[in-house]
């Protein structure tokens, strides 16, 4: 299945700013610190995610359990690793990748990311995301609501 969204997304990423960089120990620590969030554990069910660099950013379900979930993160110079990369990755783990294309970069997922933006990175980010959805055509489902970004 043709993920339709992809470009878009890709696009309206590259307007949203990168936030802190993080050192591969760092993207461990703050992938925990959202796993054990309240936020995290009333709407998905992943409770360990095992990260990985061996084949570029990369996510997953660990098809035996539904509790656990993979992101692998591309090898980088030490300290590069963007909050915005993290959190783009933790919104395909919370929709639980499949077949679907919407779970991918779908409307579905591109709500994710903007409710892990808004939740984890700010309004001031949310709103920029919002701004880059706009102007790269990327549709999401349920829109996000304006008024609560101001």
């Amino acid at each position: 299945m043709k993920d339709f969204q992809r470009k878009r997304v890709y696009d309206a990423d590259a307007d949203v700013s990168d936030g802190k960089l993080f050192t591969f120990a760092g993207v461990g620590l703050y992938v925990q610190r959202v796993l054990r969030s309240k936020w995290w554990q009333k709407r998905c069910a992943i409770r360990e995610i095992e990260l990985s660099t061996k084949t570029g950013i990369w996510y997953d379900a660990d098809r035996k359990s539904s509790k656990r979930g993979f992101i692998r993160i591309a090898q980088k110079d030490e300290g590069s690793w963007t909050e915005r990369d993290i959190v783009h990755e933790l919104a395909h783990v919370f929709c639980k990748p499949s077949k679907d294309p919407d779970n991918n970069h779908g409307r579905h997922w591109a709500r994710a990311y903007y409710d892990l933006t808004r939740r984890y990175r700010g309004k001031q980010v949310a709103r920029e995301l919002v701004a880059a959805f706009l102007k790269h055509g990327v549709r999401c489902e349920p829109p996000p609501n304006l008024k609560e970004l101001f």
